[in-house]
């Protein structure tokens, strides 16, 4: 019983931050409360409690933090050396070295290039996660702000080159 008694002014409270965030920028779907038109012309708001707990649950920063160091790509140009060289020394095994040396000097360069690129992607996730705690509907594809921060959350990382093995 107790907690149904703390869980009640904090979902009010949530309920009239979204009110007031609808009422404010005037954008359909912003937040989870919803404007309903009974028969009689009233509005009447609903909160959709169940989305607004499962937008907090799908790990926002989780993918802000994933594939951040992508180690696979080096243990394949690695492994692509050793493989090279076991049926003997030939010009094609030298090519294949020098062109999988290029490879991994060029992937070194895009973790140096990546790292800020994970600090914004971090920062996009925090701020995600901010505005799903207060009610904002994350994945609203309305607006500006919220689907480019989707967008830098997912699609902000250089992929690595894979080795060359011919």
């Amino acid at each position: 019983m107790k907690i149904f008694f703390r869980l009640i002014p904090i979902t009010l409270l949530i309920c009239f931050l979204c009110f007031g965030i609808s009422y404010i920028f005037n954008i359909e779907n912003l937040t989870y409360l919803q404007t309903l038109q009974t028969n009689n012309g009233t509005k009447v708001y609903s909160f959709d409690f169940a989305s607004y707990v499962n937008n907090i649950d799908i790990n926002i920063l989780k993918r802000a933090t994933q594939n951040i160091f992508d180690t696979q790509t080096f243990k394949n140009i690695i492994e692509a050396w050793t493989t090279i060289w076991e049926d003997g020394y030939n010009f094609g095994d030298l090519m294949n070295t020098i062109v999988n040396g290029f490879i991994m000097t060029i992937d070194i360069i895009m973790v140096i290039i990546n790292i800020p690129l994970i600090l914004l992607r971090i920062c996009s996730g925090i701020l995600l996660t901010g505005l799903s705690i207060i009610g904002i509907n994350i994945n609203n594809e309305t607006g500006i702000i919220i689907p480019s921060l989707n967008a830098i959350l997912d699609f902000a990382a250089i992929p690595y080159i894979q080795p060359a093995i011919f």
